[in-house]
């Protein structure tokens, strides 16, 4: 056991090693996450979306900033609200999972950002692989029946 276990710094060490950190090494890097973000709340959104779309918080901004505000589906803006502080969210980052199916983004097929209703419509029409039975479906239904 390292004398900086207990500490930001021990967990640090145990990284280097290749090792998961000790459950007080965890709890101090956690800790002090926590107190970065929330002094800097802009920069856990930064680091969220590198890791999970491979974007930077500027190219988020100005995706919002050419849409408007607004979701590129519906144009309305996002009406969610988070579950843990009722505060409206952000418009979701939307991008084609058979681009990369493992999950994240390359950042090359991020398409826009979507309220989170079109993005979970979008979602569900992707996995069942059923845009074109849907169209038929609407097209079928808008005609005079006899």
């Amino acid at each position: 056991m390292d004398k900086r276990c207990g500490s930001y710094a021990g967990a640090k060490v145990h990284l280097r090693k290749k090792e998961p950190p000790c459950e007080p090494c965890r709890i101090a890097r956690n800790e002090y996450n926590k107190s970065i973000y929330e002094k800097y709340p802009e920069r856990k959104r930064s680091s969220e979306l590198k890791t999970v779309y491979n974007i930077t918080l500027e190219q988020y901004n100005q995706m919002l900033e050419d849409q408007n505000g607004v979701c590129y589906i519906c144009e309305k803006p996002e009406e969610k609200l988070f579950w843990k502080t009722g505060v409206v969210m952000r418009l979701a980052v939307d991008h084609d999972h058979a681009c990369c199916p493992e999950g994240g983004s390359c950042g090359k097929c991020v398409r826009g950002l979507l309220c989170h209703l079109c993005n979970d419509i979008i979602g569900k029409i992707e996995r069942n692989n059923s845009l074109d039975r849907i169209i038929a479906y609407i097209k079928k239904s808008a005609s005079p029946r006899l």
